[in-house]
């Protein structure tokens, strides 16, 4: 069967965006190149990175054909390097990979299959395991049940925000003819954005089997960046929910205020995250927002007052680093969490070294 797809040409498209980040892009595309299904193309989009990239990716191109390299002659941001990726897309199914995160084996195979089971989703979703280092911290899509969720429902739970991800997701192209690329202006949190304009018109399964791994480490923009930067983005995304008069006015209130109050709890771990950063005018920014525009007075008058204190004494700041030590100590259902997912996971670690070396 796959033999005959080949003569057809590729079935998948894996898109992954890159900017000066060889080392990890190399591990990303072997994670696709060893796939257990081979009829695809991986597709990389240089961002002008002006550094090895180019020749690394040549490098496997020459061993594989499978690799196809675009560099860009200048940085034309994050955004409209992926939208230029999800615009040549040709083929009946599509993927977006971070240059930083890898692929499992078997994740086509897995998603095909989905698709095989359940033909009018939009998209098939594995879980993704969320690793520091040698340690599982997280894992994609925990709390659904594996079916077929159709809208409004399917919007419904991914408004719930959890922990919700496209890497590890297998699109079919009519998606992104329906529903158009990444909206720019959301910047940051547009990947959220754009699976809430899917699952607000394509119905979807999640399959409860991992297929990928989102690698947090210092130089991703996940571990490095203050919640500040994507603000506008996160309330465009809530402004879009709430004038989108395609859906129904009952559904639309009760995803906006899911969103909203997921929205809130991020600013809030983001605005704690900074303080501990030293980064303290983010910090007050973001407690601002928190009573501005999510009504969440309690939490911003602490957020903001504990900046203040920790930004002019030096005590405050090292007993409030000693207070967040207690509580992630204490913090026992967290760690008991962890434990179980490192037990249950922590094999598919290997992947990261195997790709690497």
């Amino acid at each position: 069967m796959e033999k005959e797809e080949r003569k057809k040409g590729p079935l998948i498209t894996t898109i992954i965006p890159t900017y000066r980040r060889p080392q990890l892009l190399k591990r990303a595309i072997l994670s696709v190149l060893n796939q257990t299904y081979s009829n695809f193309q991986v597709c990389i989009y240089d961002n002008a990175s002006g550094d090895e990239t180019a020749e690394i990716v040549k490098e496997l191109a020459k061993k594989d054909p499978r690799v196809k390299y675009y560099c860009h002659p200048e940085n034309i941001g994050g955004g409209k390097n992926l939208n230029f990726g999800l615009s040549k897309v040709d083929t009946s199914y599509f993927s977006i990979l971070s240059d930083d995160d890898i692929l499992l084996p078997d994740f086509y195979e897995k998603a095909l299959n989905g698709f095989q089971r359940y033909p009018e989703a939009g998209f098939i979703a594995t879980q993704t395991l969320i690793a520091k280092e040698e340690k599982i911290l997280n894992i994609s899509y925990g709390d659904y049940e594996e079916k077929l969720y159709r809208p409004p429902e399917g919007l419904l739970k991914i408004s719930n925000f959890g922990l919700t991800t496209w890497t590890g997701v297998l699109f079919k192209k009519e998606v992104r003819d329906k529903i158009g690329l990444l909206d720019e202006q959301v910047g940051g949190p547009s990947d959220f954005d754009f699976l809430l304009r899917i699952t607000s018109v394509f119905p979807y399964v999640v399959l409860k089997s991992p297929g990928a791994i989102f690698f947090v480490h210092q130089l991703s923009k996940s571990s490095s960046w203050s919640e500040i930067e994507p603000l506008n983005g996160y309330i465009k995304t809530l402004e879009k929910i709430k004038n989108n008069r395609s859906i129904l006015a009952p559904i639309r209130l009760v995803v906006y205020q899911n969103i909203k109050k997921r929205i809130a709890h991020v600013l809030w771990q983001g605005g704690l995250k900074d303080i501990k950063k030293r980064n303290f005018f983010q910090a007050k920014r973001l407690a601002k927002s928190l009573k501005n525009d999510f009504d969440e007075n309690l939490k911003s008058v602490i957020l903001y007052y504990s900046a203040r204190f920790c930004e002019f004494s030096s005590i405050f700041y090292y007993s409030f680093l000693g207070l967040n030590q207690i509580r992630k100590f204490m913090n026992i259902k967290r760690r008991a969490k962890e434990k179980k997912l490192q037990n249950v996971y922590g094999t598919y670690l290997k992947y990261l070294d195997k790709y690497s070396g």
